[in-house]
């Protein structure tokens, strides 16, 4: 079990970068060889960190020391402002307004692939033709790969200027079954330990679509009512006169539904989310225009550079489990 829940860490990092490369390709409104240009410097990047892995494993030190990235680290530091950055620039109209498509492909579809690679995962390690993880773990891993980000093909509809829908369904299913596939995996794992993981089908499907159901259901509330809040407060406590003080409230607002939901044992990237959209919504109407620009500009920088410290550590970590699993 634990090198499988190190398997999706793992997987989990690439993720979050992913996060990140596909806000910066949205927000660049230029070019297409601009946009290739900037995926040739995160690849410089990938590649810079597998050159330095490789060098540093002749190294006499510890190297599992070195290349470390505790989860700690990712979930609390890195995570967060990723997914409130693309939540907060979103294009609302478009996404609203094709809601349900979205939520059919980003929770059905990746519902779906997941049961299919997990069942096949399972089958072909019960013939001994792959590592034999129980059923619980495939699920799980198979939640984690079901999530694609089409990063690619965004770039290629931005540059061949695609209809606005096509774009938007992709975008918005690509950005929800991030969280989704989170929260799936999350189930699954949960389901894997007793006394849950002796039920039998009817009753572990029953389980876990109730747990799954509650978790993004809750999750989201929690997520739309603290950026309501934040809004009322901004409305009714005039601090335009006090910029810091301001932008400041705003990084609290920012943090606190991730907070909250990990600490309610539901997920804090389902509540970012929803909270992101929320004060891009209302919010941001109630906060002065120096204060509107920073806070934006300032979520892209840590957005961009926490991708960037992911992207970084990847080849790392693969080095690592190369040399040490």
């Amino acid at each position: 079990m634990p090198k499988f829940i190190a398997g999706i860490y793992n997987y989990k990092l690439f993720k979050g970068a992913a996060y990140s490369v596909k806000s910066w390709e949205r927000g660049l409104k230029s070019q297409f060889s601009i946009i290739v240009g900037f995926q040739e410097f995160l690849a410089l990047k990938i590649e810079l960190g597998s050159v330095v892995g490789s060098i540093l494993s002749y190294s006499e030190h510890d190297w599992s020391e070195i290349e470390a990235l505790s989860p700690d680290v990712f979930f609390l530091v890195l995570l967060p402002p990723i997914i409130f950055e693309n939540a907060y620039n979103l294009n609302k109209g478009y996404f609203f307004s094709n809601i349900g498509p979205i939520l059919s492909f980003a929770i059905l579809g990746t519902a779906i692939s997941a049961l299919v690679i997990g069942f096949c995962i399972y089958i072909l390690g019960q013939a001994d033709l792959v590592y034999e993880f129980s059923i619980f773990e495939c699920f799980a891993f198979a939640s984690m790969i079901s999530a694609v980000d089409p990063v690619a093909t965004l770039a290629i509809f931005q540059a061949v200027k695609v209809e606005g829908l096509l774009y938007m369904l992709v975008f918005g299913e690509s950005m929800l079954n991030d969280a989704v596939s989170i929260v799936f995996a999350a189930t699954a794992i949960r389901h894997s330990h007793p006394p849950l993981n002796s039920l039998g089908p009817s009753e572990i499907l029953w389980s876990v679509s109730t747990t799954f159901l509650t978790m993004f259901t809750l999750s989201a509330v929690l997520g739309l009512a603290i950026g309501l809040l934040s809004a009322l407060l901004f409305k009714h406590i005039d601090l335009r006169k006090t910029p810091s003080l301001e932008f400041a409230l705003l990084l609290v607002f920012a943090y606190i539904p991730y907070g909250f939901a990990e600490a309610m044992s539901l997920s804090g990237i389902m509540a970012i989310l929803f909270c992101g959209i929320t004060m891009s919504q209302y919010t941001q109407q109630n906060i002065s225009p120096v204060t509107q620009i920073t806070f934006r500009q300032t979520f892209r920088t840590i957005s961009f550079v926490a991708g960037i410290s992911i992207l970084r550590r990847f080849p790392l970590k693969l080095v690592a489990l190369a040399l040490f699993v």
